[in-house]
């Protein structure tokens, strides 16, 4: 250690104590709060005095006043996620007092109650920081595609436009609060069994019917965040599942199994059946399976975070999102409490822009326009602020145009059954070779498809 950081070290415990605990209580991770008390015998006999205290507002300072009580309700639905038992109906009694019990942030919080949620925000964090770095690079992009040039920045000072660690409050706190929704929506609808305990697809659809139309849009940006995840860890587990089912048919010596009958995930159909079902099934795990999956970097990770036994679900969310599109808005006696939930206090620049433009009913899933929709939500346009947006030039130009910027590339890759039954083919012929079979140029046992 320098004599530098050694000698700042010593000046920090000859502070005196109330200013130890003015520290700790600005202080706005779990993390940080941990290596201070370790590093400080009076920050520590400080927060032991007034532990219940600091603990609430690192909470506050982490999560804000606004995302605090949603949080706090969704982990509270823990119960709702247990496997064997009945969770109907402490789910609907949640969703009976649905938004309003949302809407008041607590005063205080046990200690115990405060550390959970500190520990449980570090994944969202997690996903905040993943959903930034992601959607900057798209939109990085299509600055480049579309020839925009953003504008300098009033000052030097000025926060760089593109860069995931300058997010705004207001950034910050919409994406906290989408992905706590997810994790919420997860927590009550996610299907683990079969049987009449869940909920049916109108149900669901009614919960996402409180959220006003630009909150729902700011979930469903989420929703295509993770959406493209899922999808790139499926398609790198399907290589995996191809590597280790050639290597193993090509050193049996007993014949060979289809790979039907391995795993129907990857079937020779399961580009337009089974695959999706399993991205929409994986959507509402919870955000800590989601942290595994995106987090996994070795093949062994990878392995233990996919989960190859599955259940088709019955509902999926994209049918409640249909839902709540194809219905009319209707006026509900929580609408004051709602908005005193939803509402940050700069206005949504992005969603008004959008709607300036394209009707509303062109976002919904049910559109003809389907495509468009996940081009707007792939670059997250109600998430970025209008400072952000205005100096990307981002609002001077039309929202369709973007749009068609940002689509997902189209998977073209076979799967895995079909990519398997070509090498075999393949080792067939070269076999045949071999053996000196003459082959006609149209043998079924031809290289091409």
């Amino acid at each position: 250690m320098s004599a530098s950081l050694v000698n700042n070290a010593g000046q920090f415990q000859l502070l005196p104590p109330e200013l130890h605990y003015h520290i700790l209580t600005h202080i706005s991770d779990l993390e940080t709060l941990l290596n201070l008390l370790q590093a400080s015998p009076i920050s520590f006999a400080a927060y032991k005095g007034h532990r219940k205290k600091i603990l609430y507002d690192v909470v506050i300072n982490a999560l804000g006043p606004v995302v605090l009580p949603i949080a706090l309700q969704t982990m509270g639905l823990k119960s709702c996620r247990k496997k064997y038992e009945r969770r109907r109906p402490k789910a609907l009694k949640f969703l009976e007092n649905f938004p309003q019990n949302c809407s008041e942030c607590p005063q205080e919080l046990d200690a115990d109650e405060s550390k959970a949620l500190l520990k449980f925000h570090k994944s969202v964090d997690y996903m905040i920081s993943g959903f930034t770095t992601s959607r900057f690079i798209i939109v990085k992009g299509l600055l480049e595609s579309c020839a925009i040039t953003p504008s300098m920045p009033p000052s030097a000072q000025s926060k760089p436009l593109l860069d995931p660690l300058t997010l705004s409050k207001t950034e910050y706190l919409r994406l906290a609060r989408g992905f706590y929704y997810l994790e919420m929506y997860g927590r009550l609808f996610h299907e683990r069994l079969a049987g009449s305990d869940n909920f049916t697809t109108q149900e669901q659809a009614h919960f996402l019917q409180y959220f006003d139309d630009w909150e729902l849009e700011e979930f469903l940006c989420i929703r295509s965040y993770c959406n493209d995840n899922i999808w790139d860890f499926l398609l790198e587990q399907e290589e995996i599942f191809i590597k280790d089912f050639l290597h193993e048919m090509g050193t049996s010596s007993t014949g060979i199994e289809t790979p039907m009958s391995i795993d129907p995930l990857f079937s020779k159909g399961a580009r337009r059946s089974e695959q999706p079902l399993w991205v929409e099934t994986r959507l509402t795990c919870g955000l800590l399976e989601l942290q595994r999956m995106f987090s996994a970097k070795t093949r062994d990770e990878r392995c233990d975070a996919f989960e190859r036994h599955y259940r088709t679900p019955r509902r999926v969310m994209i049918e409640a999102i249909n839902i709540v599109h194809s219905t009319p808005k209707t006026n509900k006696d929580s609408h004051a409490a709602k908005n005193a939930l939803s509402i940050i206090k700069t206005p949504n620049e992005g969603w008004s822009w959008t709607l300036r433009s394209m009707a509303p009913s062109i976002l919904s899933f049910n559109s003809e326009s389907s495509r468009m929709n996940e081009g707007m939500r792939r670059w997250g346009y109600v998430i970025w602020d209008y400072e952000r947006l205005s100096q990307l030039n981002i609002l001077d130009q039309h929202p369709g145009h973007m749009a068609m910027k940002c689509f997902r590339p189209v998977c073209t890759k076979k799967t895995g059954e079909e990519r398997i039954l070509i090498q075999k083919r393949k080792w067939d012929r070269e076999r045949m070779v071999l053996a000196g079979v003459d082959l006609p140029s149209d043998s079924s046992l031809s290289d091409s498809e």
